[in-house]
């Protein structure tokens, strides 16, 4: 009788763990790498063969800098981007433009070569960059509104990218994924919530950061406002 074998991640060949599985949204994720492969026996839209092993997520209390308000007809959801590690950007930035703006004076002042000029343009456009994303952090919010038929999300004062407005017939489900960055100081996690719609295709509706439980609360809060059951959805995160 041969000795059963270990099942091992498609992606980075380390063994699977119990804590890998998740039956509810019929997916394996693997703890080492993180990659997400589907259960065997898994049904479309993420339900195994046997329903009754899905369970609702518990109600997420409500997340630091996170706001709602509804006035009978509209759910109104806002965030504070501002993060206490903005003090760390702001120390960055000014250190960064304080020698671009030294570097250009003492140019202008010694008339070099164009190439002093053309040198830090690289640096002058990261410095551009950084500024104003230091700057929306401070003083940004994110509104989502939900009701009258429609779900609009905007980023405002300062202008932002991601702003939409959706109509809530067309959406089927809402969903949290969790993204993962790796570079030299190690991995680091960011949530999203998610829309899926009729024509199948989902579409990003907010980036979190770090904050799994302010994806979440904002998913179980859009699903309230617009009367859609909690179901499970392949690639989300885990309901373990």
């Amino acid at each position: 009788m041969s000795k059963p074998q270990a099942l091992k991640c498609p992606g980075c060949g380390s063994p699977l763990r119990l804590e890998d599985w998740d039956t509810a949204a019929g997916i394996i994720k693997c703890s080492f790498c993180r990659a997400i492969s589907t259960l065997p026996g898994s049904q479309p839209g993420g339900a195994t063969t046997d329903r009754t092993s899905f369970h609702p997520r518990a109600e997420i209390p409500l997340p630091p800098r996170i706001q709602v308000n509804f006035d009978g007809t509209t759910t109104v959801i806002t965030r504070r981007w501002f993060t206490p590690l903005v003090y760390l950007m702001i120390f960055f930035c000014v250190a960064w433009d304080s020698f671009l703006i030294f570097w250009y004076g003492l140019s202008l002042r010694i008339h070099p070569p164009w190439i002093f000029f053309v040198f830090p343009l690289a640096h002058v456009a990261v410095g551009i960059g950084l500024t104003y994303t230091t700057l929306a952090t401070l003083v940004n919010r994110t509104v989502i509104e939900a009701g009258r038929g429609r779900l609009r999300i905007t980023h405002a004062p300062l202008p932002w990218r991601g702003n939409a407005e959706f109509a809530t017939h067309e959406i089927t489900q809402l969903f949290c994924k969790e993204t993962i960055t790796r570079n030299k100081q190690g991995p680091s996690w960011n949530y999203e919530v998610w829309v899926n719609f009729q024509t199948g295709q989902p579409r990003k509706l907010a980036s979190l950061g770090a904050s799994m439980e302010a994806a979440l609360f904002i998913e179980q809060s859009l699903e309230k406002a617009l009367g859609i059951q909690d179901r499970p959805v392949p690639g989300e995160v885990s309901r373990g």
